[in-house]
């Protein structure tokens, strides 16, 4: 996953976002940013965004969890004004989350707000399609659960087995593209990658398309991450987030940091995308209990 949290928070304060009278209160899950899994970074990171804040004459106050419950317990009191989660945590957790939330949104690195999932092999494996995994290695991303979840359904639909009872081995890796890179020097028979990824590394490595070969799709209905309000915070708060973040290539201030960042925008997440995301969770957890 790209560095999310560094890119929300360099943007907000770069900006001015917010008004100095308020204490902005962020959360993030440490576990689903890579840069951020070390205590180092956590800490280099919060001084440096407190040092933005003074010098912007900012109060911010931004937590790192190690633990979705945790920080689920701190917004749910109210102690957190804005939290960013995968999207699978989010379903997980949507009896609690739900209630208390409000003013969905995410941010795209792709010139298309949605990405693909691709299920991948080598290209002269026997293996066509996700019913001929069994005993085969799989390679995935460490801290982006979505792909797993996806290859996951998938496996239960045709297979009636989750990906952990049908491979021998499942390989996470810090990088997509390490991901891909493990069948493509055949350390793994299969790999999940996004498109974006696929597209990229084509272009940086055109015989991997001689190598290896498309399997299975997702719908293009994935996000990077999930970011939302809680339903207290001030509503003028939340209106100059979106009208700044929607325009914000307009920004000469943010146009480097997007540029550095290889972000291209923000958008809102809507009920029908967020409908339609809960029904493919609940089938999904569905599946997971009734072939346990």
């Amino acid at each position: 996953m790209k560095s999310i949290i560094s890119l929300i928070l360099l943007l907000i304060l770069n900006i001015n976002l917010f008004s100095s009278d308020d204490v902005n209160r962020f959360g993030f899950l440490s576990h689903s940013n890579n840069v951020l899994n070390f205590k180092d970074a956590r800490d280099s990171l919060s001084n440096w965004i407190k040092d933005m804040g003074v010098s912007n004459d900012l109060k911010v106050d931004s937590r790192f969890f190690t633990s979705i419950n945790e920080l689920i317990d701190n917004y749910s009191k109210n102690q957190l004004d804005m939290i960013v989660m995968p999207l699978s945590d989010y379903y997980e957790n949507k009896d609690v989350l739900k209630k208390i939330s409000k003013n969905y949104w995410s941010a795209t690195f792709s010139n298309e707000e949605f990405t693909q999932f691709y299920l991948v092999t080598q290209i002269d494996s026997n293996i066509n399609s996700i019913k001929d995994i069994s005993n085969k290695k799989i390679s995935l991303e460490l801290y982006d659960r979505m792909p797993e979840v996806w290859v996951n359904k998938l496996s239960l639909l045709h297979n009636k087995k989750t990906i952990e009872s049908t491979c021998t081995k499942i390989l996470k890796e810090n990088k997509d593209s390490t991901v891909l890179l493990n069948v493509f020097f055949k350390k793994t028979e299969l790999a999940v990658v996004s498109s974006q990824t696929w597209d990229d590394m084509i272009k940086l490595n055109p015989s991997i398309i001689n190598k290896i070969k498309i399997i299975e799709k997702s719908e293009k209905n994935n996000v990077p991450f999930i970011g939302f309000f809680h339903k207290n915070v001030n509503d003028k708060k939340i209106k100059d987030f979106f009208n700044i973040t929607e325009n914000i290539e307009k920004n000469m201030r943010a146009e480097e940091l997007m540029t550095l960042l290889k972000f291209k925008k923000f958008f809102r997440i809507d009920d029908s995308y967020l409908s339609k995301m809960e029904i493919y969770h609940n089938e999904y957890f569905e599946l997971k209990n009734r072939y346990k």
